[in-house]
């Protein structure tokens, strides 16, 4: 990724800062992974700035990023064997869903009052969201669901249109007077073969070509004042499908290597998905129905993101950025079931930068012996990343490609650089020490850290993702990822 470009020290996240010049400053300790009252003060006293931001004069975030939804918004990316820093992300709709049952959501919830306030963190019902497993919002953030198998059952675009706008103004009010569905959003769960085109059919009257009309109508209904009925609908993409897309070959994606029609076409239900207000990777298989899920490989999370936002844009019918609806599902999948461990102290990283110093290279500035965290380990557990930047074919897309057969592949480039344009580097002027988790061998960490690897990857984790499915130390594990990555206290 870009962090060759700028080394830096990364961010004051334990709870001290330095400004250069200045000696030492102890500030608020949050004892759980991220203090963000301390990365707004770095914001505030211009420690901390973004580097050639869009309009080339460094904005203040606000002082509650945390809880904004759009805007250049901070975020703390740590992948494997890499220092973490905190970068800004140009963000246009943030949004997360907890599509998991109570003990799940409580789980994932634990001690942060600051997450269950969120207001773009979702429920997706149906689900009790009572307790501690509740958000904050009253029922405002509990967002209905529609199957994707019956909504492909319906006889016409216009059929479609009538059962998704139903469910948007669907009122699921209790005998307690509590809205369970009052974020007027609706999941469809899922987009799978169903929506795909047959080798050899027509698109002529199938579940695709009936869903794009839907939505061409649903986008040109209003909802309220600048959003219509299409912005409030959200796919989820079953992980057949995606695939198939990232090893398709054509124009349509659905061609094998030897040129050959042999695989389904997605292309309408892809221009339908093009106005949805997001579409949800199901970054995870699961071979058969009620069989265990398992995980995305490391050259699957490389390539499919990346493959498929390409494909998105194709058949969107505007300039419309993918990379600005699309999100990861992640989901419980094998690995070892470690529970969470303590926060630990990253590795300082050498400043190459004019403002960038360290520990390493300012020993007048003894910072470690105000942080009472060990060391994180040197290497965290195995989970092997692959990643393809904006500067060069992705190295599977090299052995692949062949002009003849896939031109529409060179597109993938062209998403890779959007996402390099849409992710900034942040300059520190001062010593900054980050605690971070410490890395565990579970499957939910290998998601997160696969998530964070490649530009594209990087850029669709910073709109939210989802969960799904997770339970216990998982979805412990899930949370605290988030609250790291996202500068939840």
């Amino acid at each position: 990724m870009r962090r060759s470009l700028i080394a830096l020290t990364a961010a004051a996240i334990l709870g001290v800062a330095c400004s250069t010049g200045l000696g030492s400053v102890k500030l608020a300790v949050n004892p759980e992974l991220v203090n963000p009252v301390v990365v707004s003060d770095a914001f505030a006293s211009g420690a901390l700035g973004p580097i050639n931001p869009p309009t080339g004069v460094p904005p203040t975030p606000p002082s509650d990023f945390w809880d904004s939804v759009s805007g250049l918004l901070p975020i703390l990316a740590s992948p494997p064997s890499e220092p973490p820093e905190i970068m800004m992300a140009d963000v246009q709709q943030r949004m997360s869903i907890l599509y998991v049952t109570d003990p799940a959501a409580k789980a994932i919830l634990g001690t942060s009052t600051g997450m269950r306030e969120l207001p773009w963190l979702f429920r997706q019902e149906p689900s009790n969201s009572g307790g501690e497993a509740a958000l904050a919002g009253g029922g405002s953030q509990r967002m209905w669901k529609v199957s994707g198998a019956n909504l492909a059952k319906q006889p016409s675009g216009d059929a479609m249109a009538a059962m998704l706008k139903a469910a948007v103004d669907r009122s699921c009010t209790t005998p307690a007077g509590v809205n369970t569905c009052g974020a007027r959003r609706v999941g469809v769960d899922e987009i799978g073969a169903a929506f795909g085109t047959a080798p050899g059919d027509d698109d002529a009257g199938t579940p695709g070509a009936r869903l794009k009309a839907a939505m061409i109508s649903l986008a040109k209904k209003e909802f309220q004042p600048g959003e219509s009925y299409a912005s409030r609908i959200h796919f989820y993409v079953a992980p057949g499908v995606s695939t198939s897309i990232s090893e398709g070959f054509g124009l349509q994606r659905n061609l094998g290597r030897n040129g050959v029609d042999m695989r389904r076409d997605y292309s309408q239900v892809m221009a339908a998905m093009s106005r949805a207000g997001g579409v949800w990777l199901e970054m995870y298989h699961y071979p058969k129905a009620g069989s265990a899920r398992t995980p995305f490989t490391a050259a699957e999370w490389r390539d499919v993101p990346s493959r498929f936002a390409a494909f998105l844009q194709q058949k969107s019918p505007s300039a419309r950025n993918p990379l600005n609806y699309l999100h990861f599902v992640m989901t419980e999948t094998r690995g070892g079931d470690e529970p969470p461990g303590p926060s630990c102290r990253a590795q300082a990283g050498g400043g190459a930068g004019p403002n960038a110093v360290s520990n390493s290279v300012n020993p007048d500035n003894l910072l470690v012996t105000l942080i009472n965290l060990p060391m994180c380990p040197p290497t965290p557990p195995a989970c092997p990343t692959l990643a393809s930047t904006s500067r060069g074919m992705p190295p599977l897309l090299g052995a692949r490609f062949r002009p003849a057969v896939d031109p529409n592949r060179q597109q993938v480039p062209g998403v890779q650089r959007i996402a390099w344009n849409s992710i900034f580097q942040t300059m520190i002027r001062g010593i900054m020490n980050i605690s971070v988790i410490t890395p565990t061998a579970s499957g939910m960490t290998c998601q997160w850290q696969r998530a964070q690897t490649g530009d594209v990857n990087l850029r669709i984790l910073s709109n939210g993702p989802a969960a799904f499915k997770v339970t216990g130390t998982e979805a412990e594990v899930y949370g605290k990822q988030f609250r790291q990555f996202f500068i939840v206290g």
